[in-house]
């Protein structure tokens, strides 16, 4: 029975994803791009059921897949990363600190969101006035506050070093190749978030290591 609700919502939510990400762009989406998207996210929940069972990891790990392959369709293919999926996110995990862990931990990713926003906005400011041509799109920027609210500023660091080096040699290859294409961060960002998310436990000891 959990394995058909665990496909259930993978169809339902595989189908809503791909329709609202290339909606606003007056685009369809390929009957193959569903059926993709419909296999991944059965495949990722049935993992995290496995892992987590319903549990705050499940529904945090479910929700973090959801904005990878949202930002990875519209970004890649677009070059923007809508807002509906980013306010979504913030307000659901908000929503799952606060009955999960109560409110001095929903306060602590707040803080940890504003602090990565305004970290990244200034980075954004700086290079963009050094190089005289955007560095990062306000998609991107908006991205690094729901990072922190997921993870927390520390975590949220090591997430954000963790998307410069995996984008480091596709953005090198791209300015190589054509100085004027621009390179989408989003997916990358996407990606670490991901990554330190499901192993934040190790991330942490790093932290604990260097600091």
């Amino acid at each position: 029975m959990d394995i058909f609700i665990l496909f259930l919502l993978g169809v339902i939510l595989g189908f809503l994803l791909c329709f609202f990400s290339n909606y606003p762009f007056g685009k369809k989406a390929k009957a193959s791009l569903y059926v993709l998207v419909i296999v991944l996210l059965f495949l990722m929940f049935l993992f995290y059921y496995y892992n987590f069972g319903f549990t705050y990891m499940f529904w945090a790990s479910s929700l973090v897949s959801l904005l990878l392959i949202s930002i990875f369709i519209t970004d890649i293919k677009y070059m923007i990363i809508l807002d509906t999926p980013l306010v979504l996110s913030g307000v659901l995990i908000i929503i799952l600190k606060f009955v999960y862990f109560g409110f001095e931990a929903l306060l602590s990713g707040v803080i940890g969101g504003i602090l990565l926003f305004l970290l990244i906005y200034i980075f954004y400011k700086v290079t963009s006035y050094i190089f005289k041509r955007p560095t990062l799109g306000f998609g991107d920027i908006k991205l690094c506050f729901i990072i922190g609210l997921f993870l927390g500023f520390g975590l949220g660091l090591c997430s954000l070093c963790l998307a410069v080096f995996l984008a480091l040699p596709y953005t090198v290859y791209s300015l190589f190749n054509d100085r004027e294409k621009l390179v989408a961060f989003g997916p990358f960002l996407a990606s670490s978030l991901f990554v330190v998310f499901l192993f934040q436990d190790k991330f942490q000891l790093l932290l604990s290591f260097l600091f």
